[in-house]
């Protein structure tokens, strides 16, 4: 029996029917939430063993929900605007995925952040608009920095004051991609200010680059 190899842009178009049914029930659970007087929460889905665990929308419990999960998990963000004072890393194999369409979720930044929302191998972003606009940096800064990962219909918007380059989306090795997304980035310092920046052989499909000095740029480490 031979086996079938399939694209990254491919295994994101098949999984996501099945993420936003999982996402539509997940609402329905948030709403039901609220009814209650809990307000909304972060869901950390864990698919080993097929529950549920709910966090705060607060900085602090989205540190307990990337903390806890595992590859193959879900972090399911509700709608709102959430202010981090530090960067996140999301796990190898773990999505963290937003509220879409009208219900933004939005991750903003407070203070200089170096890479505000780092990606690990085969991990995805979904939905999230994700603004690091408080860097002020001579150092090279980010709002998503995809090491081998996955940005899936999010808008990142990277403003650095320093002299160093800002940069939206930041993909890096031949399994990194983004798709139907929009990286912005502006340098108000004198440095440069790049969209999205390809380097070693990723992928950008139907995406929008933006930047005060380019929208993309590619480049081949030798």
């Amino acid at each position: 029996m031979s086996g079938s190899v399939f694209k990254s842009s491919e295994v994101a178009d098949r999984l996501r029917p099945f993420m936003q049914k999982w996402i539509d029930e997940k609402f329905s659970t948030q709403a039901n939430i609220e009814d209650q007087g809990a307000g909304f929460a972060i869901i950390l889905y864990d698919t080993a063993n097929k529950k549920e665990r709910y966090y705060s929308f607060t900085e602090a419990g989205l540190a307990g929900a990337l903390a806890a999960d595992a590859s193959g998990d879900m972090i399911l963000l509700p709608p709102g605007t959430l202010t981090l004072t530090a960067g996140i890393t999301v796990s190898a194999g773990v999505g963290l995925i937003g509220a879409g369409g009208d219900r933004k979720t939005i991750l903003q930044s407070s203070g200089d952040i170096g890479q505000f929302v780092i990606l690990s191998s085969a991990s995805i972003i979904d939905n999230v608009y994700v603004n690091n606009s408080t860097a002020n940096n001579a150092a090279a800064r980010y709002a998503i920095y995809a090491n081998n990962g996955i940005v899936l219909r999010c808008r990142a918007q990277c403003i650095n004051a320093g002299a160093g380059k800002a940069t939206g989306i930041y993909l890096l090795g031949t399994s990194a991609m983004a798709k139907e997304s929009h990286g912005i980035g502006t340098n108000n310092g004198g440095g440069a200010g790049v969209g999205i920046y390809l380097l070693n052989g990723p992928y950008a499909y139907d995406c929008i680059g933006e930047g005060s000095t380019t929208g993309f740029e590619i480049q081949q480490a030798v």
